[in-house]
């Protein structure tokens, strides 16, 4: 089955002539272009850099059903900038793309990168010792979200924070049994 993939992805699959590179987005405060390709890939008009950061990229399982998963992505000899951006602007629920591009004999894309991951960062490991130093990025698919409450909930806590003395939810842990209304 092609899913949707060009002529030429094809012609270069069936033929086994051809290398791989994996394209890293990591959108946060700035956006950062990585690839783990020898040279410069030029894709929706961003210059995806060969710095050498990309590590490790778990395996990628495709499933028949929808799941939360998570994939592990390890960049490794992160310049001060990509830490401190991390470090300083957060981290959670900024979006990472992974995309895989088909390169040719002469080093070329072959038609255009296409999308294998995206999702969020979901937790941050650092490392560092005297030889080496890594970031391990914890990349959440867009299922991971299903159950999180987005806004404010509804307790007089969370409306205490917003309008201090308001008492519109200090009986909310009454809610189901009967009220009175009016003077007591």
């Amino acid at each position: 089955m092609s899913r949707g993939l060009s002529t030429d992805i094809q012609n270069a699959l069936a033929s086994g002539k051809f290398g791989i590179a994996s394209l890293l987005k990591l959108s946060l405060n700035t956006t950062y272009y990585l690839t783990n390709h020898q040279k410069n890939i030029v894709f929706n008009s961003a210059t995806y850099q060969p710095l050498g950061y990309i590590v490790n990229l778990d395996d990628i399982v495709e499933q028949s059903s929808m799941n939360t998963g998570a994939i592990s992505i390890t960049l490794s000899a992160a310049t001060t900038t990509i830490m401190t951006d991390l470090f300083t602007n957060g981290h959670i629920d900024k979006n990472v793309n992974l995309y895989l591009a088909l390169i040719n004999d002469s080093g070329a894309v072959i038609d255009a990168p296409f999308e294998i991951y995206a999702g969020t960062i979901s937790s941050l490991k650092y490392t560092e010792s005297a030889m080496n130093s890594s970031i391990r990025l914890t990349v959440a698919n867009q299922w991971s979200h299903l159950e999180q409450y987005s806004g404010r909930r509804l307790t007089d806590d969370s409306q205490q924070r917003v309008f201090d003395g308001d008492k519109s939810f200090s009986l909310r842990s009454q809610v189901g049994k009967k009220l009175t209304w009016g003077i007591q």
